[in-house]
C-alpha cells in the first residue's frame, strides 16, 4: 500500500470567488485516496503500476532535483517510473543555468512524463489507458499544479504583482498538455501527493550513476590525450600518421 498525505492537502488563501472556482478544478485534478484506495500492482502485461480498485488507473512516480555542490557541477537531475520492471521508465541529467531550481526539474520530470503518456496513448502500447496519476513528493508543486494553475492561465500568467510566474513557460506546457490529453486522447491526468516516490528515486540514482561515469570516463581520456600530446611534443613525434592510399 502506498502511503498518502494528501488529506491533509491545504491549497493557498485565495479570493472567495477565484478560491471557489479553482478549489473545484483542483478536486478534479487532486487524485482521491479516500474514493479509489491507495493499493497498487504491477501489471506485467503491459509494464505499468496499476491501482488494485481500478486498473484504469495507471500510477507514475516522477521526482526531479537540482543539485548544487559546487560551480562545477551544477545540475538537475529527473526520474520517471511506471512501474520497477517498466520498460517505459527513464531519467536524465542536464547541466543548464538557465534551469537552477527544483522546482523547475520536477517540472521537466512533469513534461517528459506527459510525453511519454501521449506516446503509449499514440502507439497503444498500453491498453485501457484513460487514467494517469502522477505520484509527486511537493505539496509546494501539488499546490501549483492543482490549484494555482488555473487562476495563473486565466490571468495570462502574471499574477497580482505584475511579475511574471517563474518557470511560467513550463508550467503553462504541462498545464495545457494535461488538458489536451484529457480533450485529445480521453486520457485523464491526477496528482497524488505522497512521500512514497521510491521508484522514480531509483531512476534517478541511476542517471546519476551513468552521468558520473561519463564525467569520470572524459576526464581520464583528457587527462591521457593530454599526457600523450605533451609526451609527442617533447619527443618532437607527429600525432597522427600519415599514410599513402594506392588505388
Amino acid at each position: 500500500m502506498r502511503m498518502s498525505d494528501s488529506w491533509i492537502f491545504n491549497p493557498s488563501p485565495l479570493s472567495q470567488k477565484a478560491g471557489d472556482s479553482a478549489e473545484i478544478h483542483r478536486l478534479k485534478r487532486l487524485f482521491d485516496t479516500d474514493q479509489h484506495g491507495q493499493q497498487i500492482y504491477y501489471d506485467p502485461s503491459h509494464s505499468v503500476d496499476r491501482l488494485v480498485t481500478d486498473h484504469n488507473f495507471l500510477v507514475t512516480d516522477i521526482d526531479g532535483q537540482y543539485l548544487n555542490t559546487n560551480n562545477c557541477s551544477s545540475r538537475i537531475v529527473y526520474g520517471i517510473s511506471f512501474g520497477t520492471e517498466s520498460r517505459f521508465n527513464g531519467g536524465g541529467v542536464r547541466y543548464d543555468p538557465e534551469v537552477c531550481t527544483t522546482q523547475a526539474a520536477e517540472l521537466i520530470a512533469l513534461k517528459v512524463a506527459l510525453d511519454e503518456t501521449k506516446r503509449l496513448s499514440d502507439s497503444r502500447e498500453v491498453q485501457i489507458l484513460t487514467r494517469v496519476v502522477f505520484c509527486i513528493k511537493s505539496r509546494p508543486f501539488v499546490n501549483r499544479m492543482c490549484n494555482w494553475v488555473w487562476l495563473w492561465a486565466r490571468d495570462g500568467w502574471v499574477p497580482g504583482k505584475g511579475d511574471p510566474v517563474a518557470n511560467f513557460g513550463m508550467f503553462s506546457h504541462c498545464h495545457h498538455k494535461i488538458c489536451e490529453l484529457k480533450k485529445d486522447f480521453g486520457v485523464k491526468i491526477n496528482v497524488w501527493l505522497t512521500d512514497d516516490i521510491d521508484n522514480a528515486k531509483a531512476v534517478m540514482g541511476q542517471c546519476l550513476k551513468d552521468a558520473d561515469f561519463l564525467t569520470l570516463g572524459t576526464w581520464h581520456w583528457c587527462s591521457f590525450w593530454s599526457l600523450v600530446t605533451n609526451f609527442a611534443k617533447k619527443k618532437h613525434l607527429p600525432l597522427v600518421a600519415s599514410r599513402a592510399w594506392v588505388s
